[in-house]
């Protein structure tokens, strides 16, 4: 028995000290120094060879031989050479880049474990209760409406996941036309549906200003979810209290509708803005915070605002200075 767990021991730090020398880092240093070495090597070899060249030629026949062959003979060798160095930086950077996919499907799993288990048991705890207790009619209408809270927040995250799974193969997911939407209207409704379904004690204050006059094309189903995930997360990463501003108007030359999301939250770094719209991109503040959420939202806000014939971009003045993301959509140039 003893022997078995002795075993199991020595397993498990072998495969440990096996993870160390399989880091991408760990590798790229071996195959550098072991290029390195090969450099060293070769051009003492070659020298030893030239030596013994002279020596069975003759110096005089080999005054005729040094100035071509060996000469290309060191050009083939350093070009080759030179060639696996490339090939390992290339390799290298490849490999950071899957590590880095690698975290970040892992941290999505951590993110999404969380979000499910957390509705997840305050349904089960709602439904004990309900089922073990005759219960005052106030607090079994609390309980219920608290449960359909918590499923509509896994609908949600079941919705994001599919829409994203569909969107990184390609797949459109709207089949509607553009449509003549009127955001005076319609874009101030869109911002008390996204409130009213946060289900945080403390309502953030959404504040709407729209241009008179201010229409555009597209499809109102999209452009919806477009909107509220932007409202969404700049509740989410905005201290309790702070008002989130949804602007919209014309661009100067009137061939666009500019729709602005401001927060006076997190903010952004420059780096952070880079990669902000990657998929499962979350930043490393957001995660030391535990600050929920899936690195979804932000991605299909790009993707379907592509989709739609627009563009959207993220402006900060740095961390804790809030964000803007700002998305340009064809107008209505007909109707305006």
């Amino acid at each position: 028995m003893n022997l078995g767990i002795h075993t199991g021991r020595l397993a498990v730090k072998a495969a440990s000290k096996l993870r160390f020398l399989l880091n991408p880092i760990s590798l790229f240093v071996g195959l550098q120094t072991l290029s390195v070495t090969t450099i060293v090597l070769w051009v003492v070899w070659f020298t030893r060879q030239e030596d013994r060249l002279k020596n069975l030629v003759g110096s005089s026949q080999w005054a005729n031989v040094e100035s071509g062959t060996t000469v290309a003979i060191l050009v083939i060798g350093c070009i080759l050479l030179g060639a696996i160095l490339v090939l390992t930086v290339v390799w290298f950077l490849d490999g950071l880049r899957q590590s880095s996919i690698i975290k970040q499907q892992r941290n999505f799993l951590s993110s999404v474990t969380h979000e499910v288990r957390s509705p997840l048991a305050s349904i089960q705890l709602a439904v004990e209760t309900l089922g073990r207790r005759e219960l005052d009619p106030g607090i079994r209408d609390r309980l219920i409406a608290g449960a359909q809270q918590d499923i509509a927040r896994m609908t949600r995250l079941v919705d994001q996941i599919l829409i994203a799974a569909r969107l990184d193969r390609g797949i459109t997911l709207f089949a509607e036309g553009p449509e003549n939407i009127d955001l005076v209207e319609w874009l101030p409704a869109v911002a008390a549906d996204t409130v009213g379904s946060n289900v945080s004690p403390d309502k953030p204050k959404i504040e709407v200003e729209v241009a008179a006059g201010t229409r555009l094309l597209a499809p109102s189903q999209a452009l919806r979810l477009v909107l509220e995930n932007l409202i969404q997360n700049a509740i989410k990463y905005s201290p309790v209290g702070s008002p989130v501003r949804v602007k919209a108007e014309f661009r100067d030359d009137g061939s666009k509708v500019r729709i602005m999301v401001s927060d006076h939250g997190m903010g952004l770094d420059q780096q952070e803005i880079k990669q902000v719209f990657r998929i499962f991109r979350r930043g490393d503040r957001a995660v030391k915070k535990a600050i929920p959420g899936t690195g979804l939202g932000l991605y299909i806000v790009e993707s379907m605002t592509r989709i739609m014939g627009g563009r959207v971009r993220v402006e900060s003045a740095g961390v804790d200075q809030g964000a803007d993301f700002i998305i340009e959509l064809p107008a209505d140039t007909g109707k305006k």
